[in-house]
């Protein structure tokens, strides 16, 4: 299909439903920037999980504006992603989540410290009000460290989420030595407590990232562009995509291929999603 206008454009991602309309999110993200596609970009993924306001039919729109963005990038699609993130318990992972992921490492790369600053904010709030920051971590890889490392460390003392287990991790992924401590001593907390053992898992790699000076690069550093790494949804060919339980599916597919193979906790996820098992399927 040829696409004309950015109205045709926008009608089409906000319509598709789970259909990849990639015609139209080339044109929007080959397009000149302008205000309003980026006003499309801002509205679309702050309201990404307004459950209330999803219909079969724009389901999927806040990820094809989110593709988009990739090239219209914009210091306000900060507080867009933080919204979001806020707005959801939910930390399973979905396309949506992934490509703010992403879109939070090349904000990071493009606006620097202004942009840290706004996500380290946003991380701060998400463990006050109990959501997940499990996708905001590889913010901290552009961190300024003799700036930042008294204020990360100050949310970790002060912070009662047990997902701090994952802040410290990133933290230590990112390099922050001074961390160790901190980790020590959550990792003896969380060996007394029952149910914690993932948590364990986190920070005993933590430990050994410091240790052996083995720190890992940011998610965006591995991901393909866009095209290639959608390709199977372009394609037509990848699986129903049902946000709501994608990673139920998942499961289910590669539970007899992978039920005897031991994965670490920082490998690429069995799943296919190109990210780190610890943040994908090590908590299901």
């Amino acid at each position: 299909m040829e696409i004309t206008s950015k109205e045709q454009a926008f009608k089409l991602i906000e319509t598709s439903g789970e259909k990849m309309p990639y015609e139209a999110i080339k044109y929007l993200h080959d397009h000149e920037t302008d205000e309003e596609i980026r006003q499309r970009i801002i509205s679309s993924i702050s309201n990404g999980y307004d459950w209330d306001n999803l219909t079969d039919d724009n389901i999927n729109a806040a990820l094809w504006y989110g593709i988009v963005a990739e090239n219209h990038l914009d210091i306000r699609f900060v507080d867009a992603i933080i919204t979001a993130f806020n707005s959801t318990k939910d930390d399973d992972l979905d396309f949506f989540n992934e490509q703010l992921l992403y879109l939070s490492c090349v904000l990071c790369e493009k606006f620097g410290d202004e942009a840290v600053g706004k996500f380290i904010d946003g991380i701060e709030k998400l463990l006050a009000a109990k959501r997940t920051m499990n996708f905001l971590g590889d913010t901290l890889y552009y961190a300024d460290k003799d700036k930042h490392s008294e204020r990360l460390l100050h949310i970790l003392e002060n912070s009662n989420n047990p997902d701090i287990a994952f802040l410290a991790s990133d933290m230590a992924e990112a390099g922050f030595v001074e961390v160790l401590p901190k980790i020590k001593e959550l990792l003896k907390h969380y060996k007394r407590t029952d149910g914690l053992l993932v948590y364990v898992m986190i920070l005993e790699d933590a430990i050994d990232f410091i240790k052996n000076k083995d720190f890992p690069p940011p998610y965006s550093e591995d991901r393909e562009a866009w095209e290639d790494h959608y390709k199977g949804l372009i394609k037509g060919n990848a699986p129903k995509y049902q946000r709501e339980n994608i990673m139920e599916a998942v499961e289910q597919i590669f539970a007899e291929n992978f039920e005897s193979v031991h994965i670490g906790r920082n490998d690429p996820c069995h799943c296919g999603s190109g990210k780190k098992y610890k943040r994908c399927c090590m908590k299901k």
